[in-house]
């Protein structure tokens, strides 16, 4: 890849990690509840709040995702499968900078992930769930 097209994916990436950025202190104001609000307002923060909160894990994911792009090009990996090594196709970069897989590997992987049970699902995302 040139100089040129990774600096070209290094300002797209930096652009988005700005916007996740911004994204996310919006959402953190979202979470604040007034302590001095009717029951109405309080039901409606928190029903805003719970959606704030998806939103922010979202977004902390993917900004996890851009800032590991960010360091792949620091490194000079940028463009290559954290799995075969083989190069990402350009379109796909172009579509998902911050993806660290070319398509085979995704779909591998995206498949090995639907076959998990849900108990190990629920156990790898961090939620034990109740025996």
């Amino acid at each position: 890849m040139t100089t040129r097209t990774i600096t070209k994916f290094r300002r797209r990436l930096e652009a988005r990690k700005a916007e996740l950025i911004w994204e996310m202190q919006k959402h953190r104001r979202r979470l604040a509840v007034g302590a001095g609000a009717d029951p109405v307002d309080r039901a409606r923060s928190l029903g805003e709040g719970e959606f704030a909160v998806r939103n922010l894990d979202r977004e902390t994911a993917l900004l996890h995702k851009v800032m590991g792009a960010l360091r792949e090009i620091e490194e000079g990996t940028f463009g290559r499968c954290a799995a075969c090594d083989r190069e990402i196709p350009r379109k796909r970069l172009e579509a998902v900078p911050w993806s660290p897989y070319c398509v085979a590997c995704q779909e591998a992987a995206e498949a090995r992930q639907s076959k998990q049970p849900a108990r190990e699902a629920g156990d790898a995302a961090g939620y034990a769930l109740a025996s």
